[in-house]
Formats: C-alpha cells, sequence, structure tokens
C-alpha cells in the first residue's frame, strides 16, 4: 500500500504535459539532509510523458528513467522503486546526485518521501460522511488512499 501511495503521490506531483516549472526541482530541505548524513532517500518525479496507450506510456516512461540514470555520476542515484506507468522513481542520491538531478530537463522535483495529516474533524463533516454511516455504510472491509 505504501508503495501505491508513493506512485499516486509522484503522479500528482508531476501534472501534466506543458506545465511551467520552477527553476529549481528541489523541495526543500532535500539538500540539507543530503548534506547531514551524506546521502538521502529522495522521490524524483520525471516529465509527464504524452503517450497514447499503456504500452506506449509504460515504453516512454522506462525510455526517460533509463536516460536519466545514464547520465548521472557512477553511485549517485540507487534506484529502490520505479513505476512502470507513473513517470518517476525512488532512491538514494548522493550530493553529487543531487546536483546531477536538480540540473537535468526531464527532472521536474526531487523531494524527501513524506506524507500529508490527515485532518478528520474537518473532511467527514464536509463529504457528509455521517448521513452515508446512519444509512448503514461505513466502507468497512474497504481500502481507499485519499491524496489531497
Amino acid at each position: 500500500m505504501l508503495s501505491l501511495t508513493v506512485a499516486l503521490a509522484v503522479s500528482l506531483t508531476i501534472g501534466a504535459p506543458g506545465v511551467a516549472w520552477s527553476q529549481d526541482p528541489l523541495s526543500p530541505g532535500v539538500r540539507r539532509a543530503v548534506e547531514r548524513a551524506g546521502e538521502a532517500e529522495v522521490v524524483v518525479a520525471l516529465r509527464s510523458v504524452a503517450a497514447r496507450g499503456l504500452r506506449a506510456r509504460t515504453s516512454a516512461i522506462a525510455e526517460e528513467r533509463d536516460r536519466v540514470l545514464r547520465s548521472l555520476p557512477g553511485g549517485a542515484f540507487r534506484p529502490t522503486q520505479t513505476w512502470e506507468a507513473v513517470p518517476g522513481m525512488r532512491g538514494i542520491v548522493t550530493a553529487a546526485g543531487l546536483d546531477a538531478l536538480a540540473g537535468h530537463p526531464d527532472v521536474v522535483a526531487v523531494s524527501l518521501p513524506g506524507f500529508g495529516t490527515a485532518h478528520l474533524a474537518e473532511s467527514v463533516p464536509l463529504i457528509g460522511a455521517n448521513t452515508v454511516h446512519t444509512g448503514g455504510n461505513t466502507g468497512a472491509g474497504t481500502e481507499v488512499a485519499v491524496i489531497d
């Protein structure tokens, strides 16, 4: 489930082709984490691919990911997780790898893995969950991931 959550977060971070990105793809705290420990686990979001059909999309994503990995200095980034249909990857990066990723045109974001905080006190009434629960539908046995 954690893998799916990270993949969804990457895909939502990436957005659509043609979106203007900031000059610096590094999220706050990434460089500091690498400087502190010599390396850090990061999630790398790659430029969104415009390919029609799942087979074409997965092929384009693999090509883009491989192109980025080949451009990095040896040992600068060790992938720990990749996704077929999401243009991104997770891995351990060094300072040299971080600099190379930050300057690569196919990299749109490099961030520390992390998750937001749920605020059920506000969201449950907003979506009318109490009304649904009163009707007998509690969602028991159902797993849902919501990324807001």
